[in-house]
């Protein structure tokens, strides 16, 4: 699958922009630990400077993230300019302050989408972020779909929540939710000092099937983030069904076809790899002020993390796994975060079943 990314050259398609790291919340999954916003966070020039670049690479996609995204007073230019460039452009926001302001400036700078990320229902969602915040949330929600724009919502599951998915699918559907996207919480930032509420292959078993079918019965369609599924009967369904093409996991397309940007510059090839604030500067591939995005992206040795690959390099798990040569080990993020190295995946549900399926037959 690599030779064909290869082939074909390494085109940037999606991109996920951390706009500050100030945050209203302290979240429980928060894997940046956002709070306070950088103190080099870059300037409005600095940023449109980004979104052009982002342009001329041919980026079709860019969602506006944090933090809270909306605590940076020029987001609504940042949208027109990205909007300009004729990208679609959508806010990933915890939804604490957002209300029919936000959303009016929101459809009037070009948003196609408001994004909120939704942790459970009341207990489980305002234990993970803050008294209140589930019913703001709620109140978001509302606000963009009466004005007409459309929404989407992000769930991390956790051991805290995945009894409410059923309930959740059915509150999604009142509201009108366009798309429900459910990955799994990382132990990395916050969430690493509560390992008891992360998920294991057991959890897996129970959550993919289910996921399966929520996916069937309509209301929000429910995509499997990267780091979920892998393989087996239930994947064309929780990856979006039969309308998508290739309704299968294709590996990682970090730094292949998507790239994540820090509010002070650095460049990652996806947003939720680990970087300075967990200590670590490995995925890292530069500065937006020391060589433009442009140069980073195009430079044959970065993100060499994922761009090159070789069996061999399997581990866990994902060594001798027949789907190896596609899906390369898994979301990076999610097998550093559980192993601590790449190509390790932790909890892929083909793996899973198969153990299961073994233990079962020597029963």
């Amino acid at each position: 699958m690599l030779a064909l990314f290869e082939e074909r050259g390494f085109r940037l398609r999606r991109c996920t922009w951390e706009l500050t790291l100030a945050c209203d919340l302290r979240c429980g999954h928060c894997g940046s630990r956002a709070g306070r916003p950088r103190a080099d966070e870059l300037s409005t020039d600095e940023a449109f400077t980004v979104c052009d670049d982002l342009a001329r690479l041919g980026c079709r996609a860019v969602t506006l993230a944090g933090g809270e995204p909306t605590l940076r007073d020029d987001w609504p230019q940042l949208v027109a300019r990205l909007r300009g460039h004729g990208m679609k452009v959508s806010m990933l926001s915890n939804g604490f302050g957002w209300g029919a302001e936000q959303t009016a400036r929101a459809l009037q700078a070009g948003v196609s989408q408001g994004a909120f990320s939704l942790d459970g229902m009341e207990e489980a969602h305002d234990a993970n972020r803050a008294p209140g915040s589930f019913a703001k949330v709620c109140a978001a929600i509302k606000a963009c779909r009466e004005a007409g724009l459309r929404v989407s919502i992000v769930t991390h599951v956790t051991r805290a929540n995945m009894g409410d998915l059923r309930a959740m699918q059915g509150l999604l559907s009142f509201y009108g939710v366009s798309n429900w996207q459910l990955q799994q919480g990382v132990p990395i930032g916050n969430l690493s000092e509560h390992r008891e509420r992360v998920l294991d292959k057991a959890d897996i078993l129970v959550l993919v099937p289910l996921m399966a079918e929520l996916a069937r019965l309509g209301g929000p369609r429910l995509v499997a983030g990267d780091n979920l599924g892998y393989y087996g009967p239930h994947e064309i369904d929780i990856r979006g069904g039969k309308r998508f093409r290739l309704p299968f996991w294709l590996g990682c397309r970090a730094g292949i076809e998507v790239v994540g940007i820090e509010s002070h510059g650095d460049v990652k090839g996806c947003l939720s790899l680990p970087s300075s604030r967990n200590g670590r500067r490995d995925f890292i591939e530069g500065n937006v002020r020391e060589r433009s995005l442009w140069d980073i992206w195009r430079d044959p040795a970065s993100f060499s993390f994922n761009r090159t690959f070789d069996l061999a390099e399997l581990q866990g798990d994902c060594a001798g796994c027949e789907y190896g040569e596609i899906c390369r080990g898994g979301c990076t993020l999610t097998s550093v975060g559980f192993a601590d190295r790449r190509r390790s995946f932790p909890n892929c549900y083909h793996a899973a079943a198969r153990a299961a399926a073994s233990e079962e037959g020597d029963g």
